[in-house]
């Protein structure tokens, strides 16, 4: 695969009004393994992204999406943030953070496409090393039940709709989650949209298998994997593959779709249980083998000393911070805006609910806080944050069309609106004041706003920055 086609492949449209992008056929949806929305769920007439905003409260339309997306879709949109104001559509580079095009990620992409296409004519059934893998596979510190899964799956026994489909049950063998591709077992638990999405997830917390390795290579691609990796990380691979056969089985025949977050909850509770139930040392429970610890046990280290820095005289300093959770998609936005005094002009924090991306959520904060300042204090600014992804893309915005990109527009226009601007990257210890409002936001599920002082749970942190800006 090589040129324009290549490039197919890799671009991706920022919605910013949505007429120039087709619902069904361009891609627009930031997706682990497709970026097309897959078929609809029914009939649908509607042509064009635009037609599933309101352009009243420049959001989505979310009964409309229910009504023709299958719920995972319904969700990877939902995340995708409308700009307050109308803007143009973009396309951008999907594997670049930056959405810019480079000749190493179009490398990387086209290396990435030749190893599924050889992978899925490849047969990789070894008899010779078979009987060691059965018993590793046997072995595994998980539950008894799990061992059974996958011995099912590597035997092509799962009720999946292409089997079904082989034996005359079903109509068709079309994925009933994603709606694009025939559901095989490897499909239903690996490339399915949800259960690419979930191993995205749990790979941020967990050691797993990287992605070119589990590419189908053949009907016993997983038992060869299970031969390669280590037992704990084929383990771990093994509960993923489980919870997103539940997850399916559970939407298919009980039409009840279980979100993201709590799989990731599910997940992580599990594994401690199990490694609760070893450190223990009980009898096995419910089938639960036992496993051992993989992860050292944390040191509680104290806190540093924080080293806020003033501005200078006729400036204010606006120092912003966003807290994201990937679990829930709950965020939270700190802000705190002082003068070269350290005396402070005014504080706030903000919930959010639905942020998408902690890069995102970085770059509202930036954007608020500027809008406060514009409002409250229109004075030459530095604009202080931790995310230094974000503070880059505001020092240099042509060099960027990443999925903040209409953020950052509009926090360039709020700058506009100060008489001088400058963007700073801060560690998190100079930011400490932020950093705090901002999880005090999410954890509260609360705004608000308060001129020139700070809620009482920061003044200790407030103090030990004026204490430190003064020495």
């Amino acid at each position: 695969m090589f040129g324009l086609e290549l490039l197919k492949k890799g671009v991706i449209w920022r919605v910013g009004n949505g007429k120039q992008i087709k619902i069904w056929r361009h891609a627009w949806l930031p997706k682990p393994h497709s970026l097309r929305p897959g078929k609809s769920k029914r009939p649908c007439r509607l042509k064009w992204v635009h037609q599933l905003i309101d352009e009243e409260t420049r959001s989505w339309k979310e009964d409309l999406l229910r009504r023709f997306f299958h719920q995972f879709g319904v969700e990877e949109i939902m995340k995708l943030k409308i700009p307050g104001q109308e803007r143009e559509d973009m396309t951008a580079w999907y594997y670049e953070k930056t959405g810019m095009f480079t000749v190493r990620s179009a490398y990387h992409l086209g290396v990435k496409m030749k190893e599924l296409e050889e992978g899925q004519t490849s047969c990789s059934a070894n008899p010779d090393g078979a009987r060691p893998a059965w018993k590793k596979l046997w072995k595994l510190p998980v539950p008894h039940k799990v061992c059974i899964f996958a011995w099912k799956l590597i035997h092509g026994g799962l009720a999946t709709k292409y089997n079904k489909h082989k034996r005359k049950i079903v109509q068709d063998g079309v994925c009933d989650l994603c709606g694009s591709f025939v559901e095989s077992e490897h499909h239903a638990v690996v490339s399915c949209d949800h259960a690419a999405s979930l191993r995205e997830a749990m790979r941020k917390i967990w050691e797993l298998p990287s992605e070119a390795n589990l590419t189908f290579s053949g009907p016993e691609w997983l038992l060869l994997l299970i031969d390669r990796e280590k037992p704990e990380v084929a383990a771990r691979l093994l509960l993923i593959l489980w919870r997103a056969w539940f997850v399916r089985n559970e939407l298919t025949h009980g039409g009840r779709w279980i979100p993201m977050e709590r799989s990731i909850s599910f997940l992580s509770s599990y594994w401690d249980t199990l490694v609760n139930i070893k450190l223990g040392g009980p009898d096995d429970l419910n089938g639960k083998a036992p496993v051992q610890r993989s992860l050292p046990p944390t040191v509680r280290q104290a806190p540093a000393k924080c080293s806020w820095k003033a501005p200078e005289i006729g400036w204010i300093k606006i120092n912003v911070d966003g807290a994201f959770s990937e679990a829930s998609g709950e965020a939270g936005i700190g802000v705190i805006i002082r003068n070269h005094l350290g005396q402070v002009i005014l504080s706030a924090w903000k919930y959010i609910d639905g942020g998408g991306s902690a890069e995102k959520v970085e770059a509202l904060a930036c954007r608020e806080g500027l809008t406060l300042a514009a409002d409250w204090s229109p004075s030459p600014a530095i604009v202080e944050s931790d995310c230094a992804a974000v503070i880059k893309y505001l020092t240099s915005p042509e060099s960027q069309r990443s999925p903040s990109t209409f953020i950052i527009q509009e926090a360039l226009e709020e700058a506009g609106k100060l008489p001088a601007v400058k963007f700073r990257h801060e560690s998190r210890v100079q930011n400490g004041v932020a950093h705090e409002l901002a999880h005090m936001a999410k954890r509260l599920r609360h705004s608000a706003v308060w001129r020139e002082r700070v809620p009482d749970c920061v003044e200790q942190l407030y103090a030990q920055d004026v204490n430190s800006s003064i020495i």
